[in-house]
């Protein structure tokens, strides 16, 4: 790490850990980035830096994989660069048998930290050993939320009323931890990147930190006039992806979550451009019922062998007001149905 005082720039460095390769041996490549074309937009981080809002603590959690199994390393500092403790979850217990599965299949999803420097990892583990998304007509997951603190490691798992929730992202506030993603009636064959589902609404489960437990969960469906936004018209059909890029939490626990349809291009087998289209804004009240969808149209796209860094778009939530900002031409084109672009 490299650090420096706010007020003037001095910078030292310290070395804070190190991972053995043979951890890591699976992996084609390797390294901490959230931004996705660094993840072939599948979204699966091998690794993700946290801080508590107050900035007192801040975890890296790295996902290792190597010959025998795949496991989180989760490491918690605190503000002046000192370990306070490492934990390794490489097994999960089965609640309702008690057996125990010494090699999981964990994707890892998201990471948070509190004030007291408890982390809090959100897994999506997959149950026969295989990403397929489906199996028997049902999911083939589950979700994992690990409340991780220095003495212990506490674990409850996440019910999808045989939905399919594609992702599930975190936002944390003193007392409260909320998970968001969106899902899917049903989809077809096994799923996967190449054969996105249309994802039909969103899901929200509220976790109560004090005890922490499942405090309430709610799914709705996106509304009409959000598929009009879309589409220009009503149809029955959902929306093939979608990124969550911020969820912001308000004084009276509602939720207003960004997301963004973006992917990759591919050619011949080999990717071309990456593609950051229309935005998507979401309010859900405190209890999970969503009040608000809108679509914002939006084509943008760069070469991905220019590997120019660049912001698709960027929020600020102040006043109880969202303000977007975004990269546009000097004219914006206007489509036959009345929708700009």
């Amino acid at each position: 790490a490299h650090f420096s005082p706010k007020h003037y720039l001095n910078f030292s460095k310290k070395e804070l850990l190190s991972i053995d390769r043979d951890k890591i041996e699976k992996y084609d490549h390797y390294g901490i980035s959230k931004e996705p074309e660094f993840n072939a937009l599948n979204f699966y981080n091998f690794g993700e830096v946290a801080a508590s809002e107050d900035d007192k603590y801040f975890a890296i959690n790295l996902y290792l994989k190597n010959e025998e199994n795949d496991s989180y390393f989760i490491n918690v500092f605190n503000d002046s660069l000192e370990l306070e403790y490492a934990k390794t979850i490489d097994s999960l217990e089965n609640e309702e048998t008690g057996e125990i599965n010494k090699n999981p299949l964990l994707i890892h999803q998201s990471i948070k930290i509190d004030g007291n420097g408890n982390a809090y990892v959100l897994a999506k583990h997959f149950l026969n050993g295989k990403t397929d998304q489906k199996r028997k007509g049902l999911p083939n997951y589950t979700y994992e939320l690990f409340k991780i603190s220095k003495n212990s490691v506490d674990k409850i798992s996440l019910k999808m009323r045989d939905l399919f929730v594609h992702r599930l992202d975190l936002a944390i506030t003193s007392n409260k931890l909320f998970c968001v993603g969106y899902y899917s009636e049903r989809i077809g064959g096994i799923g996967g990147y190449f054969n996105p589902p249309r994802l039909e609404g969103i899901a929200r489960f509220n976790i109560d930190l004090t005890d922490f437990s499942i405090e309430s969960e709610g799914f709705s469906p996106f509304p009409n006039q959000f598929k009009i936004d879309k589409y220009g018209k009503d149809v029955d059909k959902g929306v093939l992806r979608i990124r969550t890029r911020n969820i912001i939490v308000s004084k009276n626990e509602e939720l207003v979550v960004l997301g963004e349809d973006c992917f990759i291009s591919y050619r011949e087998g080999m990717p071309v451009a990456l593609n950051y289209k229309d935005i998507y804004v979401f309010k859900m009240d405190e209890f999970g019922k969503l009040f608000f969808a809108k679509c914002i149209k939006k084509d943008q796209f760069e070469n991905i062998k220019k590997r120019i860094e660049h912001c698709s778009f960027s929020s600020i939530y102040a006043k109880d007001k969202l303000h977007i900002f975004l990269n546009a031409e000097k004219e914006i084109k206007v489509k036959k149905d009345g929708r700009e672009i």
